[in-house]
């Protein structure tokens, strides 16, 4: 056995070295595809995350509508007086000089003011009003309406606190609508020196928003753009997604949306923090994307570590110059002006697919895994790298352990474990096999079968034996029992509730509420409902479900939810969990196809039905209430006027409040209405006009 014990350690020995150091090398280059993998799938997320905003804003059903009444205010603004254009500008450039020039010139000493400054006088006018509100620590985001009477300023108020709330929720640097005639930024939610300026010419053509506008005009739907500098926002890399904005099939202008584009570098920074595990402060292993210029997109996690050491050690390889270090340190990002080392950037566009060795930006040995990101509109790539000598090191360590473990272990098992283990480890690796099979069963792979072990083992294994398969089988019947239960619950739910009420009550979320700033709530009195029901014989039970499920499917199509049902009052509302801009005019359509199908149901039915409408936009609430009886239920001023108003209504109208009418459009013929019995008041409501009346309405404008 002492021969045995030698032999086998000699042989261990070999052939473990042999495996380790490819085991070794394996498990790198494996763990280095993987996190590149990752990398690559999380910015191409993000590109068609921000590729998504720009097309949902031009998918609207006013964006077009919006782009033209801009357009013909900023045409209106043209004709400002010279003395209030010259008035203007002189306070811009006082402005402009402390909040854009002065941090441009720290980067690049040529820049001067008409770099940035707009010479048209429609965009002086509008930047002053707008790019310098009241108040030093007024941000021109929070203004909604300057004040100053302009068609401009009429459309600004009107549409600004949707686009300004996607600014904030998606955290963007701005959102632009672009004019395709002129090529003219008519509107921008942030309003810096490029609002009211053309992308054609002047300042701010070639930029990063100019070439995000020129390929939309060109595409059919959502494109993403290359980051870089832009004058508007010094000192960041700014990256840009677009989509155009059309009126049928013609073109009427852009979407264009900018942000930082320092968040693909906090993502990949993140990624590869997680992937070196227990040790954070390890930046050994770096994650990170190069441009087709060859020049870093976002910073490795090695540099945001220590800038200083890291710039010294690039100056010293020769991958940076002076100039590139001091600009580096003035805008204080090292994307779009970091050369990447020459072999990873050959790796990059000869499409290299494995691990290659390279040498880093810092002169030291590398590994690295490069992919293209498989995006249209951006070439970019992400680069996988490790330090050569840190890999090699970890490996050797792998090996010394290696060896002292095949040692002992050999030893072990030549003089003590060969028999012992057979005989006694026989029956707890079938246990232990069976276990395994039990829990692929689980997972959806087929019944593990009986756990069987030979008669000689112990007593107690063969009790172990059985327990094990009765706790497996019960243990399965919960789990599909319980998951039968969730999707039963959640079925009921959602049957009973809007979806997004069902989902909440599903995780468990049966306290919060939300409260909506504009929702437009509508309520349909169903009148002689009652009278039906207390009648000789009363009314068919399938009627009242066949004219819910009618109201529902109807609400459905306009993008409105029911909370509820009162005696013959329907409640629903619009814009409260889904960003719709059009709330309004999705109510009013919901309106009058109700009354429509109602009197039809009506007519079929041989019941006098007719209903009363009362719509209402405003502030809502919005949660479940009810304790253990959860209720999902609105709440608010707007809830409570559109009941009155339904309540108050004559029959077969539908009655607005002067708030809705504000956001319908203008080819709606509304009356001015007020309740029977009262003069007109401070609140003024209006009905829909009836055809006679509508045609005179548009006679009258």
């Amino acid at each position: 056995m002492l021969g045995v014990g030698f032999v086998s350690l000699v042989a261990a020995t070999l052939v473990g070295v042999q495996a380790g150091q490819a085991l070794g090398e394996s498990i790198v280059d494996d763990s280095l595809v993987s996190l590149r993998g990752a990398g690559n799938l999380d910015v191409a997320a993000q590109l068609r995350h921000y590729q998504r905003i720009a097309g949902q804003l031009a998918g609207t059903e006013d964006a077009a509508a919006t782009i033209q009444d801009f357009a013909a205010g900023v045409a209106e603004l043209e004709s400002t007086p010279a003395t209030e254009v010259r008035a203007d500008r002189d306070l811009l450039v006082e402005a402009y000089q402390e909040r854009f020039l002065a941090p441009l010139q720290q980067i690049d000493a040529d820049t001067a003011m008409s770099d940035i400054l707009a010479t048209d006088p429609a965009a002086i006018v509008l930047q002053a009003r707008y790019s310098l509100p009241e108040g030093s620590g007024s941000d021109p985001i929070s203004v909604t309406d300057a004040g100053d009477g302009s068609a401009w300023s009429a459309v600004h108020a009107e549409v600004h606190p949707a686009y300004r709330d996607t600014v904030r929720q998606a955290d963007l640097l701005d959102v632009y609508l672009v004019d395709a005639a002129s090529e003219r930024i008519v509107y921008s939610a942030a309003k810096g020196p490029d609002l009211g300026t053309s992308l054609a010419v002047g300042p701010f053509s070639g930029s990063v928003v100019a070439r995000a506008a020129d390929a939309a005009l060109s595409a059919d739907g959502g494109v993403v753009v290359d980051m870089s500098f832009y004058d508007a926002v010094p000192g960041v890399a700014v990256a840009a997604a677009a989509a155009p904005v059309r009126d049928g099939d013609r073109l009427v202008g852009v979407v264009v949306v900018t942000y930082d584009g320092s968040v693909y570098g906090d993502r990949l920074v993140s990624l590869a923090a997680s992937a070196a595990g227990a040790d954070p402060s390890d930046a050994s292993g770096d994650l990170y994307l190069v441009g087709a210029d060859g020049r870093l997109r976002s910073e490795p996690r090695s540099l945001r570590a220590d800038r200083s050491a890291f710039l010294d050690a690039a100056a010293a390889a020769g991958t940076i110059t002076a100039a590139d270090r001091t600009e580096i340190e003035a805008t204080g990002t090292a994307a779009l002006t970091q050369p990447a080392a020459d072999g990873t950037v050959n790796a990059a566009f000869d499409g290299e697919t494995g691990v290659v060795t390279s040498t880093s930006m810092t002169g030291a040995g590398s590994l690295d895994a490069v992919a293209a990101v498989p995006v249209d509109g951006v070439t970019w790539y992400v680069v996988a790298e490790v330090d050569a000598e840190a890999a090699r090191s970890t490996i050797a360590s792998f090996r010394q352990i290696l060896l002292v473990g095949a040692a002992v272990f050999v030893v072990a098992l030549a003089f003590t474990a060969v028999t012992w283990a057979t005989r006694f480890m026989a029956p707890v690796r079938m246990i232990a096999g069976w276990l395994g099979r039990s829990v692929r069963a689980g997972a959806g792979v087929g019944d593990p079968g009986p756990v069987t072990i030979p008669d000689s083992s112990p007593v107690e294994l063969h009790r172990l034996a059985g327990s094990l398969r009765a706790m497996g089988d019960s243990l399965r019947r919960q789990e599909r029992d319980l998951r039968d239960a969730r999707a039963e619950r959640l079925a009921v739910l959602q049957r009973m509730l809007p979806p997004a009420a069902a989902q909440r009550i599903a995780r468990g979320d049966v306290d919060s509420l939300d409260e909506v700033p504009s929702a437009t709530v509508a309520v349909v009195v169903v009148l002689g409902l009652g009278g039906a029901v207390g009648r000789e014989g009363g009314v068919d039970r399938r009627l009242f479900d066949e004219l819910h499920a009618e109201l529902d499917g109807i609400a459905a199509v306009h993008g409105l939810d029911r909370i509820k049902v009162v005696g013959d009052s329907y409640f629903a509302v619009c814009g409260h969990d889904r960003p719709y801009i059009d709330h309004a005019p999705r109510a009013l359509a919901f309106a009058e196809q109700v009354a429509d199908r109602v009197r039809g149901l009506a007519a079929t039915a041989g019941v006098p039905l007719d209903t009363a409408i009362g719509i209402s936009t405003g502030t809502v609430t919005v949660g479940l209430s009810g304790g253990s009886a959860v209720v999902y239920d609105v709440w608010g001023p707007a809830v409570t006027t559109a009941h009155t108003l339904a309540r108050s209504a004559p029959s077969g109208q539908i009655v607005v409040t002067d708030v809705t009418r504000g956001r319908l459009p203008d080819e709606i013929g509304l009356v001015a209405w007020h309740r029977a019995g009262e003069e007109p008041g401070d609140e003024r409501l209006w009905r829909v006009a009836e055809p006679a009346e509508q045609a005179g309405t548009e006679a009258g404008r």
